[in-house]
C-alpha cells in the first residue's frame, strides 16, 4: 500500500505463498470385513491432521510427516451392515 502525506509517501510490501489443499484416501477396511472395530488406515499429505467420521464416532489422527500414513483403530464397535468412513484432511 501507498500512503502520501505533505511531508512524502511510504510503502509495503509483503510476500506469502498459498498452500495446497491436502490430500486423504482411505485404504482400509475395504468391502468386507468381520470385525466391528477395524483399524481404518490410509494416505494423506505428510503431516496433516486427518479426522474421519464413523457411524458410531469419530477420530482424529496427524499422518506421518514423512509417508503420510495413517491408522486409527475404531473403538466403538461398529453395527453390523453397511458402514459409511468420511475422512478429512487438512494441513497442519
Amino acid at each position: 500500500a501507498l500512503a502520501c502525506t505533505a511531508g512524502g509517501c511510504s510503502s509495503a510490501v509483503s510476500s506469502f505463498t498459498v498452500a495446497q489443499p491436502p490430500t486423504v484416501a482411505i485404504n482400509s477396511p475395504s468391502n468386507v470385513t468381520t470385525t466391528t472395530t477395524p483399524t481404518i488406515t490410509g494416505t494423506a499429505t505428510p503431516g496433516s491432521t486427518v479426522a474421519l467420521a464413523t457411524s458410531t464416532g469419530s477420530y482424529t489422527t496427524t499422518a506421518d510427516p514423512t509417508s503420510g500414513t495413517y491408522a486409527v483403530p475404531v473403538t466403538t464397535p461398529l453395527p453390523a451392515g453397511p458402514q459409511t468412513v468420511t475422512a478429512v484432511a487438512t494441513n497442519a
